[in-house]
Order: C-alpha cells, then structure tokens, then sequence
C-alpha cells in the first residue's frame, strides 16, 4: 500500500501537537508522522511511545522567522526522511494546523495523482499576489544580520522617531540599500545586487510554506540543492527564503507537474496582504469545515481550544 508521510514542525504547544498527533493517526492509520521539533525547546518525546509510526528529526535545528534557517531545516529533513523513511507522498503541516475533514480523500487524491506537488506558487512579481516591489526587496538583495539591540523599547520616544526617519530615508531613497528591523527585532540590512540567478527563462516564484510533495519532486529538490551550491548560497543571504526556494526549483524545472493548490483553508480575516493568517475560532466553525480541505490553519488552543473539539466531534474522533 502505498504511504502518506505527515511532516510537521512545531516549536510550542506540546498539548496542541499531541493532538494534532492523535487525530492524525486517527483519521490515517497506515501514514507514517514525523516531526521537527525546534532545537531551541524541549519536547517529551516519551508521550509519544505509544503511538504507531511517530518519528523526531534527531537533529532539529533552531529556526528563525525570516532567515534560511526555515530552509535549511526543511532541506535537512527531507534528506533524513528519503534516507530513512518508505513513503510516496509528503505533506508538511505546522503544529497549529488541524484536519477538518477526513484525511481519506486527500490521501486517495494525492495517490492517484498524476502530479508531482501540490502547493501555492506564483510568479514572484506579479503584483496580483504581493505588494508592487516586495519580491524585489526580499530576493534581489544581500542581507547581512546586524547587532539586535535588546533595550530598544526603554529608548526614550524621541529617539526611537528619529530612528524611524532614518530608517525610512534609507528605505525610501536609497537606491542600493534596505533596512529589515528597528533594534528590537531581528535586524538585517540589504544591499542591491548586481547578479541574481534569475537570467532568461530562469524566474523566481513565490508562495505559501506549505507543501504537498511526492516522493520525486523531492528527490528532484535534494538532487538541485547538491548540484547548485550558488544557488543555495545565494538564497542563505536572501529575505523569507522559505516563501521562494522550492517554488522556485520546481517551477523552473521542466518535467514537474505542479498544482497551484497547498489543500489547506486558510482564514486571513479581511486585511489585505496580512503577514500571518488569523486564528481559527468557534465562529468559523462552518466556512472551515464546508472548504472540504484537508486541513486548516491557524488554530491556537489557548485562544480558542472549543473550536478543535467542534471538529472532533464533526470528523467522529
């Protein structure tokens, strides 16, 4: 028979990715689950013994919001699971993702698919998608992580405007150079570069971190990393390398079937262009489950745990 692997990474909430866990293996017996717990927490991994086919990368790294890291850790632990794992397709998930239908018909969806991926990509400029100049911003400059600088919040207002105004004079004006960061956050500082790997029928895409991969594609995504070390150096210096490195391999190559769909509904409330979807609540009980995905994002226990047992209840679990 043939497998289902679900990859999740998670960092916090060990009682909300249990279980995730346990439905998991609920709706989808035979799948095997394996799981990237961030290097910078500790997880009981001892919870779970007991449950059939639960793997842990066994050498997580430390992620970090923005930077290759995200990456770096997917690459890593694709190439431990291709090693390690018999499986045809791979879904990556978060640890605040949760199924909102039965898992059987993604699954017989994936295995008699003639595609290759399934996940959410798009030209990276085209305006349609993100803001007139972001891709051009993230992936056509160098970054260079700057000293973060912990106290920023005590800096009296005055200095912290006239920060703001120097910072929006380089951003603004400079036509070479781009400021990420304000002392308080993770800081980085581009410089316009003069060569990209983007030349001729080569383009850069973006889209969503989510993806649904068979077992060639990510052979074909290893296979690509190993034989293109500028290519990967290049994207280590770039800005949300995770929203553009696989898109990007796949969609430049020429015998991938892709599909513009990541299967997961997504609630990003009525702001346009929003950074981060919004969490699911009980309110949006009936548009998440009606999306017939297999999955939906984000969900937060601490904020609203009634809406996961909704769903329980809804999927017979």
């Amino acid at each position: 028979m043939r497998k289902i692997l679900y990859f999740i990474v998670a960092h916090d909430n060990q009682s909300q990715l249990f279980r995730l866990v346990l439905t998991i293996r609920s709706l989808s017996p035979e799948s095997l689950i394996v799981i990237h717990y961030d290097a910078s927490s500790f997880v009981e991994k001892t919870r779970y013994d007991e449950v059939d086919n639960v793997f842990f990368i066994p050498e997580p790294v430390c992620v970090s919001w923005g930077n290759y890291s995200q990456v770096g850790m997917l690459i890593n632990s694709l190439k431990w699971i291709d090693e390690n794992l018999s499986f045809d397709w791979f879904v990556m998930i978060s640890g605040q993702d949760y199924p909102i239908n039965k898992l059987y018909k993604f699954e017989s969806m994936l295995i008699s698919s003639s595609c290759d991926a399934f996940f959410r990509f798009f030209k990276a400029d085209d305006p349609g998608h993100w803001p007139v100049g972001t891709s051009q911003k993230r992936y056509k400059y160098r970054y260079i992580q700057y000293p973060h600088f912990p106290y920023y919040y005590r800096l009296p207002s005055i200095i912290k405007k006239w920060v703001d105004s120097a910072v929006g004079l380089v951003n603004n004006y400079s036509p070479c150079s781009i400021i990420i960061g304000k002392g308080d956050r993770k800081n980085k500082i581009g410089f316009r570069r003069v060569v990209t790997p983007f030349v001729g029928p080569f383009e850069c895409y973006g889209g969503s971190d989510w993806f649904n991969l068979n077992r060639r594609s990510i052979r074909y995504i290893l296979d690509f990393v190993d034989n293109n070390k500028n290519f990967v150096k290049f994207y280590k210096r770039v800005h949300i390398a995770s929203e553009s490195f696989v898109h990007t391999v796949l969609m430049n190559a020429d015998d991938m079937e892709v599909v513009d769909d990541a299967c997961r509904y997504v609630h990003w409330g009525s702001v346009g262009h929003a950074s981060s979807p919004e969490v699911i609540r009980s309110r949006d009980f009936s548009s998440c489950v009606e999306s017939e995905q297999p999955f939906a994002r984000k969900f937060d226990e601490k904020v609203d745990s009634k809406v996961l047992s909704m769903i329980d209840r809804y999927l017979g679990v």
